[in-house]
């Protein structure tokens, strides 16, 4: 009996046996194993060599698989997680187990015996750290042993708030004026900058400054006379971001140019 690497010369196995099987040992994983036969009878009679006869691919390490990174914060109970792997040259990755765990909990199965390589994980809680790890297993049912996570996110739902402080005056006379606003993070955060949006005479609402740090600003009436609403959005060191609500914070009517509004009675306005 004969083998060969293809590429290689065939090289003698077991000669003059009386055996019809062997086991072939020092098999290099991923290389493919060709074998031919030949018989000789009692009488001197040889059969000649032919091509290979069969063949085999040694398949013989598990996969290796692993989950991809995730951000260090998700700001929703619900995100995706991915993974993918490779066989190292064998048969190929027949499927995957994913396991989760919060914070340093007991692995709980997540994604078991599937072939997708991503799928969204539900239910997450404020403040908790999730966990996860994958393993493959091959098509000759080589597994992978699972060891510590491969990745890691914390839900953080609950972020900053802040507002925009009333004007003094609702009516004023100018065209640049001074916004003031000021916001707040949860314990241990801290607010990293302010976005600052306004609209006129109830427009689309337009961004005035983004990313400041300041808690006051000066600003310009550009569109002139007419109603200035604005709203605030905080965002703090981890990027959990305020929700913008699309309501105005706080109203002031700009009356710049004569004729001058000159009220008789004060009546409470009503924003839209």
């Amino acid at each position: 009996v004969q083998y060969l690497i293809p590429g290689d010369n065939w090289q003698d196995w077991l000669m003059h046996v009386t055996a019809t099987s062997g086991t072939f040992y020092g098999a290099q994983n991923g290389v493919t194993y060709q074998f031919r036969v030949r018989a000789v009878d009692n009488a001197g009679n040889v059969q000649p060599f032919g091509g290979a006869q069969a063949q085999t691919i040694v398949d013989a390490v598990a996969p290796t698989a692993s989950v991809n990174a995730l951000p260090t914060y998700t700001f929703s109970s619900a995100f995706v997680v991915s993974w993918g792997g490779t066989d190292n040259g064998g048969s190929g990755i027949a499927y995957y187990d994913v396991q989760y765990r919060t914070n340093d909990g007991t692995w709980q199965n997540w994604q078991v015996q599937t072939t997708a390589t991503s799928a969204q994980f539900t239910g997450g809680h404020d403040g908790v750290t999730y966990r996860f790890r994958a393993r493959g297993v091959d098509q000759v049912g080589n597994v992978q042993p699972l060891g510590v996570h491969q990745a890691e996110t914390t839900i953080e739902l609950n972020g900053p708030s802040s507002r925009i402080f009333p004007f003094a005056n609702d009516l004023i006379h100018s065209d640049t004026f001074t916004v003031s606003w000021l916001g707040q993070a949860e314990p241990g955060k801290r607010v990293l900058y302010y976005d600052i949006y306004y609209r006129f005479d109830n427009g689309s609402w337009q961004l005035w400054l983004a990313q400041t740090p300041n808690t006051s600003a000066p600003f310009t009436a550009q569109q002139g006379d007419g109603v200035y609403q604005f709203e605030v959005q905080a965002v703090d060191n981890e990027g959990a971001a305020e929700p913008l609500t699309g309501q105005p914070e706080a109203t002031v009517v700009v009356d710049a140019v004569a004729p001058f509004i000159v009220p008789v009675a004060w009546l409470p306005m009503i924003a839209q």
